[in-house]
């Protein structure tokens, strides 16, 4: 009877234990860590548009259009008004990414990424303009030296070339009291990633009549005001 009891008692120890077995490994099933997976990309992105002013020259050469023709003495300074011409260099104004030396024709060259700038170009001279004289081995013999004023002005008539939807401005002449102007200019809503414009400037002027050179016969250079161009990008 006793030994009955005993076998009885361990069966149910063993059921215990399996079903607590059980038990656990449903349980350690449930309780794992969850598992995450992340996203994401690699975007490349062109450069910001930049405005870039280029073939401004160093000077401009104003000649005598007879005496460059026929260098004599019937087209030499001879005390009565002396017509100068000159022309500058063509000047290109174009948008393009930063450090492009030219302009552009890939209009995913760069973008403005919602925020477009109009670009102009701008002369400016000084209040009191006038072209000074030297010759050779005497620099201080301005005789030949005069002002420009209301009734002698540096005029610049502007060439535009190869522009779509600038605005060519009227250059003011170059005389005492004028110091800005404007050649052109591309209003913000105009201008692209490949805008650009290229011009030239002639300016013309007259040596007066009546000029008394020091040294009748001499050559005598000649030196016009500075006048100074000048990229502006709207703010």
């Amino acid at each position: 009877m006793n030994i009955n009891l005993l076998k009885r008692t361990a069966a149910g120890a063993s059921l215990v234990l399996a079903a607590a077995g059980l038990v656990l490994t449903l349980s350690t099933s449930a309780s794992a860590a969850p598992i995450s997976s992340g996203t994401g990309s690699t975007v490349g992105t062109i450069p910001l548009c930049d405005w870039t002013l280029s073939g401004v020259g160093g000077s401009i050469v104003l000649d005598n259009p007879a005496y460059k023709d026929a260098p004599s003495n019937a087209t030499k300074y001879q005390g009565l008004l002396y017509p100068l011409v000159g022309q500058t260099t063509s000047v290109e104004i174009y948008v393009s990414a930063p450090g492009k030396t030219e302009s552009q024709t890939d209009e995913s060259n760069c973008s403005w990424y919602g925020t477009k700038k109009g670009g102009s170009v701008t002369v400016t001279t000084p209040a009191d303009p006038k072209f000074t004289s030297s010759r050779a081995l005497v620099s201080s013999d301005n005789s030949m030296g005069f002002l420009l004023s209301s009734s002698n002005r540096l005029a610049g008539v502007a060439s535009i070339e190869t522009c779509t939807d600038w605005t060519k401005v009227t250059i003011a002449d170059v005389y005492t009291g004028t110091t800005s102007s404007t050649p052109i200019d591309l209003v913000a809503d105009k201008t692209t990633t490949i805008s650009k414009c290229t011009y030239s400037v002639t300016y013309s002027t007259t040596i007066p009549a009546a000029q008394n050179p020091t040294a009748p016969g001499a050559d005598y250079a000649l030196v016009g005001p500075e006048m100074t161009t000048t990229l502006v990008v709207d703010p």
